[in-house]
Parts: structure tokens; sequence; C-alpha cells
């Protein structure tokens, strides 16, 4: 196909073929390309993509109507802009647009939200060690300590959709449709089914799930591989890279397949369920035992080889967890293999033999107790419904504490996010959030089909006596009023006064949302607590060697109103008094939002607060067999359930909240829940959780790299600047990695420059993944964590970085002008360099502004320290004055301002001058 970039875009006389190409990447939020281009809808057009990566470019049309003002290109630039957001935020199309296919996409975007927790545990493997002691036993303990935390949140997932299918669904509402009454006419045929029937079929629901959670993570891989010699890795492993950094290893986008860890976590979820069918076959209905209580329960008349045979199927399941559990710890997940690689290793194998053998035996059983007749019984409850939930996240709860040393001593400190507590915190959140929705689930079905009852009687605990001819005495009581009662059930009028759910799901949920709720009102008490000022800042940026002037001479950022140069036209003239307002008051709302990570570390603290207060409160209960407000009496008794009651009210209205929310997206075009976090947290590959939602890096940096050798390699004369904005810069940095790990596309990275703008690599990416993005990749100065007590919260890095001593040596001005930023060994130095080849440098300048509540300088904080200056960063103009009102400009649109275009023709005229 002919390369489109070489056509005329149009113009009054024919001119040459611009050389110089500007790649624009939006961020997060999914900037449309005619926002990027900042141009209106239809002065685009496609070059080439499809729905989820394009490129556009603006047409003749639009190019002459803009003359100038918005979405001016200025000579000799061919624009283009790379639209990326719809790999992470579309969900697959499946059943068309009719009811079916609106069903089917409200289920796909509630499986969205599930996946949620998955991500943010898969980020953990990405922040622990990744070099140094990579190849050291630590290394690969962390690792696998990684991986199995993400098979605990799988677990953890298909022991609340058991709870929900095998518990309320097959031994309640299944053998008693009246308990449930919303759904007693669609389960009134179940009734007359053996409780064997009945747990067979009901079964089958976790173990959909989990398939569901598995196919739904397969279908939406973004993988694309675009550069030549990267397909399959078999050429990418062949030559080692040039450069060290982590992101310039060959096939670091292309080649880390997960299809065996996928297969192990389903072995897992099959071999749980079969657990909970062994138990209840054993325990559930051969003896009268409940939660932790066991001595004493058995019935001698009951305990036969029925009995025998449901704790050898038990056992055989909880022996399949085990061996899962075991071999995710052992799954080379974050080396790059080749399919080859992959097929014959010996991990792979017995992924597909565990597979085999867990789908084999659960199907077995399931045969069996469908065709096998067992006496009726009667309601009653799903032994270990509530004990696998408390046990996993117990066991989460202590991956997290491991997490702490996840990275060793010699890699934690005050320039790594949380003093090297990543690890930590990612699993503190993640399982918090597993745990909740969890909760909400459990909660939300359990008051739903309980009616008009109150939400405490979910977790009465009614005591059932010694089966007998079929029927079974239920001793219950009421939470609030004490009454008891005895109802005998498995006659065809008996009723129980309601359903139950575990304590677990309610002592845990009630916690995380308290703790929830008091973390969000302390963190929001120190974020706005005090005077904030960014004045020391600004005075110190506008005497700054890089600053660029003002038209009429003024100098930025402004420190007090005479620094305001008024626009000039409009209607009326605005006041530098008002505008000066204005910035301050936009400063000071970015400052409050920069306090991101130690309000997150604050947030992890209360959440891990919670859980572990959450497991202790669940397991005094089991093991002393009483309810969850234990003794107490009169008023603190009243004041716990209350609390109950109100925690399990506001967790079940949440969930039908959401559910109602994600339902009714659907119809909004297939967009996921909760855009912009998955934009961040998606761009790591799937290494930790192989049902997460997959990496749109493993396609967009690769298109990014391939759109920019296709240009330069058409002619020797070309360049290319590659102008990326906020989260794009991430993709950006990523993309000349790529090109960097091949000697065929390395040489281009000369024709190459970089235009940031708005970003976060330094203080966000930086801190959370040293080894992927950190100081010694980029070669910026490192970086201290904002703090709350500060009127700027910048202010500790900010004196740190002006007392520092060179990091890296000063660059002489390229020609007239600011000084514009360049690699030669001191920027990027590990991403691009080449220690037999140093010569290779890319320009590079980044834009940012006090009033960017989710923009920071790239390099440094501080535009000078002792003997350096910053010679990447550039204050941008926190004034937009190119529309008919003044605007303070704060995350977007920078390429509304002067420095933007001056930024572009300082680094074209340097590519052209000076190409190497």
């Amino acid at each position: 196909m002919t390369d489109p970039t070489a056509r005329d875009i149009g113009t009054a006389e024919p001119e040459p073929p611009p050389h110089v190409l500007e790649l624009r990447v939006h961020g997060v939020n999914n900037t449309t390309p005619a926002a990027l281009l900042d141009l209106p809808p239809e002065g685009v057009r496609t070059v080439t993509g499809d729905k989820l990566g394009s490129f556009w470019e603006p047409t003749a049309e639009a190019l002459a109507a803009a003359d100038g003002g918005r979405g001016h290109v200025p000579p000799g630039i061919r624009r283009e802009a790379y639209s990326w957001g719809g790999m992470v935020r579309t969900t697959p199309e499946v059943g068309g647009t009719g009811a079916v296919g609106k069903v089917l996409a409200a289920a796909a975007r509630v499986f969205y939200a599930i996946l949620l927790p998955f991500s943010i545990g898969n980020a953990v493997q990405w922040s622990r060690r990744l070099e140094g002691d990579a190849a050291g036993v630590w290394a690969s303990c962390t690792a696998g300590a990684t991986r199995l935390f993400g098979l605990v949140l799988t677990l953890l997932f298909t022991s609340t959709a058991a709870s929900i299918a095998l518990d309320i669904g097959a031994a309640q509402c299944g053998a008693q449709p009246a308990l449930c009454g919303p759904l007693e006419g669609l389960l009134a045929p179940v009734e007359a089914w053996s409780p064997g029937l009945r747990l067979a079929f009901f079964s089958l629901l976790p173990v959909l799930a989990v398939t569901v959670l598995w196919i739904v993570s397969a279908v939406s891989q973004v993988r694309y591989d675009v550069l030549p010699g990267m397909k399959g890795g078999t050429a990418a492993h062949a030559t080692e890279s040039p450069a060290s950094a982590v992101l310039s290893q060959p096939g670091f986008w292309s080649n880390r397949l997960t299809r065996h860890l996928a297969r192990t976590h389903l072995a897992a979820a099959i071999s749980l369920t079969t657990m909970f069918i062994g138990l209840q076959a054993s325990l559930g209905w051969g003896t009268r035992c409940r939660g932790l209580v066991l001595m004493g329960c058995w019935d001698a008349g009951a305990v036969g080889w029925r009995f025998w045979l449901g704790i050898a199927v038990a056992a055989i399941g909880l022996l399949g967890v085990v061996a899962a559990a075991v071999l995710v710890c052992t799954l080379p997940t974050m080396r790059i293999q080749t399919e080859d690689e992959v097929e014959g290793a010996a991990p792979n194998r017995a992924s597909q033999w565990l597979l085999l053998l867990s789908a084999v035996v659960f199907g077995g059983v399931v045969l069996a107790l469908a065709l096998v007749p067992t006496a009726d019984v009667g309601p009653m409850r799903q032994y270990g419904a509530g004990m696998a939930p408390l046990l996993l996240v117990a066991a989460g709860t202590v991956l997290v504490v491991l997490g702490f040393w996840f990275r060793p001593a010699s890699a934690r400190g005050s320039a790594v996010a949380w003093a090297g507590r990543a690890p930590a915190v990612f699993m503190t959140m993640s399982l918090a959030v597993s745990a909740a929705v969890s909760s909400l689930v459990a909660v939300s079905v359990g008051d739903v089909l309980n009616g008009s009852r109150g939400p405490t009687e979910l977790i009465r605990q009614d005591e059932a006596v010694a089966p007998s001819g079929g029927r079974v005495s239920v001793v219950w009581t009421d939470a609030r009023t004490g009454e008891t009662g005895v109802v005998e059930v498995g006659g065809p009028l008996e009723v129980l006064p309601s359903i139950e759910i575990s304590r677990s799901y309610v002592a845990i949920g009630t916690l995380v949302l308290v703790a929830l709720v008091l973390a969000l009102i302390w963190i929001l008490i120190r974020v706005f607590a005090g005077r904030r000022s960014l004045i020391a800042r600004a005075d110190a940026w506008r005497s700054a060697p890089t600053a660029v002037p003002q038209p009429d001479g003024g100098e930025m950022p402004p420190s007090t109103p005479e620094h305001i140069i008024v626009p000039e036209g409009g209607v009326l003239p605005p006041s530098a008094k008002n505008l000066f307002g204005r910035i301050s008051d936009k400063r000071r709302s970015a400052a409050r939002l920069h306090l991101m990570e130690p309000a997150v570390g604050a947030l992890a603290i209360w959440l891990f607060a919670a859980l572990v207060c959450g497991i202790g409160w669940t397991v005094w209960a089991f093991a002393t067999g009483g309810e969850l407000w234990g003794d107490l009496t009169g008023f603190w008794r009243d004041v716990v359930i209350s609390l109950i009651d109100v925690g399990m009210v506001v967790l079940a209205w949440v969930g039908v909240l959401l559910v109602g929310l994600l339902a009714a997206g659907a119809a909004g075009g297939g967009t996921r829940p909760l855009g912009i976090v998955w934009d961040i947290a998606c761009y790591l590959p799937r290494t930790g959780h192989p049902f997460g939602p997959p990496c749109y890096a493993e396609r967009a940096v690769p298109e990014i790299a391939g759109r920019l050798n296709r240009w330069l390699r058409q002619d020797d004369s070309r360049r290319a600047i590659l102008a990326a904005h906020s989260m794009g810069a991430v993709l950006a940095v990523s993309a000349l990695g790529l090109l960097a790990s091949s000697p065929s596309t390395r040489p281009a990275l000369s024709r190459i420059a970089l235009l940031t703008f708005g970003v976060q690599l330094r203080p966000f990416f930086g801190r959370m993944l040293p080894e992927l993005l950190g100081p010694d990749v980029l070669g910026a100065h490192p970086s201290l964590p904002p703090r709350f007590g500060d009127a700027d919260p910048w202010r500790a890095d900010f004196d740190a970085q002006q007392a520092s001593t060179a990091r890296h040596p000063t660059a002489a001005p390229d020609g007239d002008g600011p000084p514009v930023g360049w690699v030669a060994g001191t920027l990027l130095p590990r991403l691009v360099d080449d220690p037999a080849s140093p010569a290779v440098r890319v320009r590079w300048i980044s834009l940012w502004r006090l009033t960017d509540y989710l923009g920071f300088p790239a390099v440094s904080t501080a535009p000078r320290g002792v003997d350096w200056d910053n010679i990447v960063d550039r204050y941008a103009s926190e004034l937009d004055a190119s529309g008919y009102m003044v605007e303070v400009g704060t995350h977007g649109e920078y390429y509304r301002v002067a420095e933007y275009d001056e930024s572009v023709m300082q680094l074209r005229d340097r590519l052209i001058a000076d190409p190497d």
C-alpha cells in the first residue's frame, strides 16, 4: 500500500512535501483525534487503523481554515494524531444490537468491573525489584509470591460465586423456594430435585463464572506485533539489545505468554468448587457441624461410606488447589518466551495436565451427584461457604505483609513510592477491593432475596440438630429481640424465617466500608487543612534560563498580578487581578491533587487495618460459635447490630447501584466503566494475573514505534517529533525503548525528538516502577514524595533539587533562544544508550505548569541546582488566549500556548540542521 504520508494535503501552490512528522499521542480519558489536533470533528480524517487504534490527519480544508489559529500546522510539518483509547475502553461486541446484545453488553461491563482488582494486583509484579538481583533466589520468590497473590484473588472470586450458587441457590433457595420470594416461581421445579442433583446443577455456575472471566480476558487481547523481525520473538532473541533498560529489551511487548498461568487459575477454581461439593456431601449432609466447631458434632448413624467418600472428594479438590498454588509460584511469566519455548516447557505441560485432571474429577463428581439418589435433608447451609473467603482474605493479608520486603533494603528509600512498599500498597488496594466486591455481591443478593426482612436476619445463627427421617429441627434467634423458636424443615409446608449468608462477608465488608469512609474524611482534612502556596516555586521558574518570554517581554509564571499581561482583543479587557486570582485558585487545587501518593498510602493503611480486624472478628465468631455481636447486651449490643445493619444496607444499595450503572452504560457505546483507571492500570503486561484486562501497550507501543520507523525509512531526510501528553508520554518513551531494542531500528533514534507535556514520568511512574521508568532509566533527578504538611507539597523535593550537585552536564543552547533538551548519555541514558556507540541522542523538551493537576516536570522540580541547569523542563503559559474567552490552562490543551509551537519549531530546526 502506498504510504499516505507522502501525498500532498493541499496548498495554494505546489510545495515540497513536509519532511518532519509531528505525531501527537493523547493521554488518559481517550481524547478524540479532533480534539488532539485542535480541530472540529469534520476537520480530521483517518490515515490508517481501526476502532481500537488509529492514525489521523487534518483535512486540507481544515488546514486552510486554521490560518494561524487553533489547529494551525507550521511550515515543513506534517501533523498526525494517534488514538489508542479504544484498546482499553471498548468491550467486545457480542450478540448484536438487539435485546440479547444489550443483555450481553451489560454482563460484559459487570465482568470488566470485576476485573479491576486483578489489574491492580498485576501491578505488584512490576513494582517489586526487577534488576540487580533479578537472577537471585529472592527475586524468583517475590515473583512467585505475586503470582500466588493473583491466584488468591481468583479463588476469592470463585468462593463468592460458590456462596451465591451453592449456599444461597442450592442449599437454601433450591430446597425451599419460598425463602427467595423474587425467585420462588423460577426455583419451584428445583425443589423436587434431590439435594445431590441440586448441588450438581448449581456447582456448574461458579465454574462457568471463572470460565467467562477466562474467555473475556482472552477475546480482549490486543497484542499486535508490527516491527520487522519482532514477530514471534525469534529474530529478537538472536541479538541482545544494545541498551540496558528493561523497556529496551527485545520482545518486551511481544512475547510474554501467560496461557499456562490462565489454565492454572481455571484449574484451581474447578478444584475449589470440587472441594465445596465434597465438604457438603460429608460435613453438610452427614453431620451437625457448623463453622470451626467440629468436635462432638458427628452423628454416629450418619458417618458411613458416603461421609468418607465426600471427605475424599474434598481432599482431592484441596490437593488440586495446593498443586495450582505450587505451580503458579514456579511459572516463568516474567521471562520473554517464544511459542516453541512455551509449548515445550514443563510448567506449560503441567498446567495442561492439572486443568484436564481437575475437569475430569469435577465432571465425574457432578455426574455422580446427578445420578445417585440422596436423602432429602431440607434447606440448610453450604459447608465452607463462609470459611473459604475468610481463609483466602487471611492468606492475601499474609502476602501483603510479605510485600513490605519485596524490594530489598538497598532498593527502598525516599526516592521510590511509599518508601519501597509499593507492592504491599498495591496488594492491599487489590485485596480490599476484591473483598469489598465479594461483600457487595453476597449482601446485595441476600438482601434482595430476603425481601422486607431486616439485614441482620441474613447472619442469624440457626442451629440444625441431627437429621432424622429426612427432617431437620432448626433453632432460630431474632437478632434484635432475642426471640427464639424451633421449626422443623424437610416437609412440604415448613418455612425457615429467612435465608442466610456468611458472617465473613458481613464483617469484612462492613469494616472495609467503615475504613473507607474514615480514611476519606482523614485524607480530606489533611488535604484541605492549611494554606497552599506555590509562590516560591513560581519565582524560581520565572528566572529560569529556559523560561520563554511572553510576546510583550513579560516572564512566566506570574507570582503577582503585575506579572499578568492582559491579552488584547475581546469586548472588554479582563482584569489582571482577576486573572491572577483564577490562576492562584487553579494552582491550589492542583497542589491538593498532587497529594495522591500520601493519600493512597493513608488509604492503604486504613484498609489494611480493616482487613485485619475483619479477619479477627470473623475468626472469633467462628471459633466461639456465636454471633458477630458476641455476648454484648443492652446499649452496646444495639450499637453493634445497628452498625452491621447500616453497613449491610449500604453495601446492598451500593451493589445494586453499581450494577444498575454498569448495565445502563452498556447503551453508551460499550465503553468500559471507570475508564481513566483502566488507562493507567492496564499499561503493564499481564504477568501477575492472567484474567486481568489486556495490556494496551502491547499494541500501542509497537504501533507508535512502527509509524515512526515507517516514516523515517522512506527517506534519509525525514525527521519526526513525538509529541505526547500525560499517559501518552509513557507510551512514547516505551516506543523509543522498542526502537532502541533492535539494531535495525536503533539508528532512527537520531532523527527523532521527544516533546512531552503534562506528564507523570518522574513523580508517579518513576517512583512506582523505578526499574521501568525510574531516574536511572530516564536520566531524571530522583524525586522525593509530596507531603501533606507543606504549603507547597513539593517543597522538600524542590529544596533538595536546588541543593543537589550536577547529575548531568549542562547543555549548550541549540542556537538562539532557550536550550533544547537532548539525550547523549545523559538523559534517557539506559533507554537508548549503547556503550559501544554513545552517539545516539534524542532531543527532549517537556512542558508543564503549576495549574496542571496531573502534570509535573519530567527531570526536576527545580529549574537549576549546584552546577547544573534543567535543560528539558520548560514552563508553559497558564493563560490560553486562543479562543473567544481567556481560559486558565490545566492538564489539557498545551498545544494552544506559544511555548508548544516554539518548542516544535526549535526541535524541527535542530533535527534538520544536525540529525546526529
